[in-house]
């Protein structure tokens, strides 16, 4: 008996315009993220931060996430 499985691991990628703001001041952000996707549904991305101004007000600049997705089409 066989008991292997076998998960589909793929490359993903997206890319986020972001608006940072302490209401005082404000600020626009490019976040592109590459990653890697497990079965479509679990997914593990790394992003950066690229500022075009003001880069005092972003948080942090790497940033590393792990997701999942409920409802998926099939």
């Amino acid at each position: 008996m066989n008991t292997t499985k076998t998960f589909a691991h793929s490359l993903g990628g997206r890319a986020s315009i972001l608006y940072y703001t302490n209401f005082g001041e404000g600020t626009l952000a490019l976040r592109p993220e590459l990653g890697l996707t497990l079965r479509s549904n679990i997914y593990l991305f790394y992003g950066y931060h690229f500022t075009f101004d003001k880069s005092h007000l972003i948080p942090r600049v790497h940033q590393l996430t792990l997701g999942f997705t409920l409802v998926g089409s099939h």
